[in-house]
């Protein structure tokens, strides 16, 4: 309609009316871009705030298991050491002590890490939409490090997991996996974590066997050798670990 008139109002040389329905026309299309782009905004600032939502909470959800991770190895480590002195006889400790130590420091600690969001923003090209440099930055050099992931692989068959397996009867091994193995985690309930390691626990076995079982571990010429290897193993994640830990900071800003 608007066309038409402006034909008729070109025909009848009424110059004034042209301009006024050219301005009209232009402002038209004007507010109907404006309005348009106002509502991409609006769409992509709620986007944009979703997934730094979702991004925080797969930090947050991180830094807690990053922290049982340092717990959990500085764990292990202490049990290392504690068999080591076993071996070398320059400790007091029991045949049960001793063989759950040597178990404990063959054990390691493995999880799913928290990335969903993080995945849908890099493989949709969008991790511009994070506004947050340091949230968008710190979140690209954590999750593109499979630091986490390469302990796990290195420590499923660690030379002391081997030695441990070969020397130790079946029985007593699923004794002390059962009794004083890693205790599930509840990975949802990150405000109750608890101790997955370091706990109390007895095996309650013969002490024939257990004083078995104990000498034939000392006696393995390849176990002392595994036993070194997996303390300075654990003592160099646990450096790298411990040195990341300051990666989650920034999270403090969120609480």
């Amino acid at each position: 309609m608007l066309l038409r008139r402006m034909i008729n109002h070109v025909k009848a040389q009424n110059w004034t009316a042209v301009a006024l329905d050219f301005v009209i026309v232009v402002v038209g299309v004007f507010l109907g871009i404006q309005v348009s782009n106002w509502n991409d905004a609006r769409v992509e600032k709620q986007t944009a705030e979703a997934f730094a939502g979702r991004l925080v909470s797969e930090m947050q959800a991180e830094a807690v298991l990053y922290a049982d991770t340092v717990s959990y190895y500085a764990s292990v480590q202490e049990n290392a050491e504690a068999a080591f002195l076993a071996v070398n006889d320059v400790s007091t400790a029991t045949d049960e002590e001793f063989l759950i130590s040597a178990f404990r420091a063959t054990q390691f600690f493995w999880y799913s890490r928290r990335r969903a969001a993080y995945d849908e923003l890099k493989s949709t090209g969008a991790l511009n939409l994070i506004r947050d440099e340091q949230l968008r930055d710190t979140a690209v050099v954590y999750f593109n490090t499979d630091f986490i992931e390469d302990i796990s692989d290195r420590d499923q068959n660690s030379p002391i997991k081997t030695e441990f397996g070969k020397i130790v009867p079946p029985d007593i091994h699923r004794r002390l996996r059962e009794r004083c193995g890693d205790r599930p985690l509840d990975e949802t309930d990150f405000a109750n974590r608890g101790a997955t390691l370091d706990y109390q626990c007895t095996l309650d076995l013969p002490a024939v066997e257990l004083a078995s079982a104990a000498a034939a571990l000392k006696a393995n010429a390849a176990f002392a050798p595994a036993l070194i290897l997996r303390i300075s193993d654990v003592d160099a994640t646990l450096n790298v670990l411990t040195e990341n830990v300051r990666l989650f900071d920034f999270l403090s800003a969120y609480e």
